[in-house]
């Protein structure tokens, strides 16, 4: 690792660089570019955002499976941690991560064991009871789901790695802003983090976890917004699908016209542009991506009053699909032309272009 990897000091954005059509294509791999446009040197298999602005990325074995190292900079571009082997379970953001690392063999294990580690000191919070085991790709809130070796069951772990709530429920899906999805009699409701009942379970799914009070909810095919005592927000519509908002402002997915558009709180449509695909609000903007009669693409981003900005031809979708959209002040733009892919900052700016 170089000095100018771990003093970059500046945000980071992830971009696409290849041919692959698909996630772990092996012509598709990924790059990081700092906000002053340096393209740092190292080559990932994959790479993510996380809530907090940190930036993840991992290469891979040749089996293009197993975690060969993970490099975890903050949404300041400092960098965290550089986790090697498959000892990296999950990033639990402001700086721990989750680590499997050499036990003792017996109950049934392998012989590993979980902790909690702070990146920047190597101090280790806790390690988890060989009667539990992390789920995949964790989400972090001072809380984790853990599955109970005897049986299976899911339950909802604390900081300091003790039993918040039980495996008495038939299902624990995720956690988030202090309230947990729950799984009863096949329907699925909502609980705080210490296991009182706030919204009875009455929804065939509840979809990506509490955003500002709010919860997408799935019934009978059709998806809709409500808060977390169960009102129905959106004014009560429906969609086929509904993204990730901000303000109470979502991208949705017209279940007649097919089309994507942009809704406010009252339901009402803010944008008078139907586009084929529009992702998930970050930093008061979504990314959008269209065709128009001449099957041209182009794309640009819509704010949280329906307003087009940074509009270019030649804008294809990243096939990651948290690459759509601005991430610590910067986004990446995927051109369809080799070499012309770019990094912008909030002011429209390119502060890096693909070299061909």
């Amino acid at each position: 690792m170089t000095d100018a990897a771990t003093n970059v000091g500046a945000p980071l954005c992830i971009v696409e660089m290849g041919t692959g059509d698909a996630m772990n294509s092996p012509d598709l791999v990924y790059r990081l570019v700092s906000m002053d446009g340096v393209l740092l040197p190292y080559v990932f298999g994959d790479a993510q955002y996380h809530s907090d602005g940190a930036t993840i990325a991992t290469t891979y074995e040749d089996d293009g499976w197993t975690p060969k190292q993970t490099m975890i900079w903050s949404g300041h571009g400092q960098l965290l941690g550089c986790v090697a082997g498959n000892s990296f379970l999950g990033y639990c953001g402001s700086g721990f991560a989750l680590l499997e690392r050499a036990g003792q063999e017996g109950n049934g294990h392998s012989g590993a064991e979980t902790a909690l580690v702070h990146l920047r000191s190597g101090t280790t919070i806790w390690t988890l009871p060989e009667s539990l085991e992390i789920l995949p790709s964790p989400v972090w809130t001072g809380y984790l789901i853990a599955s109970q070796v005897s049986d299976g069951s899911r339950v909802l772990v604390n900081m300091a790695g003790e039993l918040a709530i039980d495996g008495s429920k038939e299902m624990l899906g995720w956690a988030s802003e202090g309230v947990v999805a729950f799984r009863s009699e096949g329907q699925w409701g909502l609980m705080t983090c210490g296991g009182d009942e706030i919204l009875q379970p009455q929804y065939d799914l509840l979809v990506g976890g509490l955003s500002e009070g709010a919860v997408r909810v799935v019934q009978g095919g059709a998806m809709s917004l409500v808060s977390v005592h169960g009102k129905p927000l959106l004014n009560g519509a429906t969609f086929e699908y509904i993204g990730g908002g901000q303000g109470l402002v979502y991208p949705v997915k017209d279940a007649r016209a097919g089309s994507w558009g942009v809704v406010g709180r009252d339901g009402k449509w803010l944008t008078s542009t139907s586009y084929d695909f529009i992702g998930d609000f970050s930093e008061r903007l979504a990314a959008f991506f269209n065709e128009d009669s001449d099957q041209r693409s182009f794309g640009g981003f819509v704010d949280l009053e329906g307003d087009e900005h940074f509009v270019s031809a030649g804008v294809v979708r990243p096939v990651h699909p948290q690459l759509a959209g601005f991430r610590n002040g910067l986004a990446f733009i995927k051109s369809v032309m080799p070499g012309e892919s770019r990094v912008i900052n909030r002011n429209g700016e390119v502060v890096w272009v693909e070299s061909p």
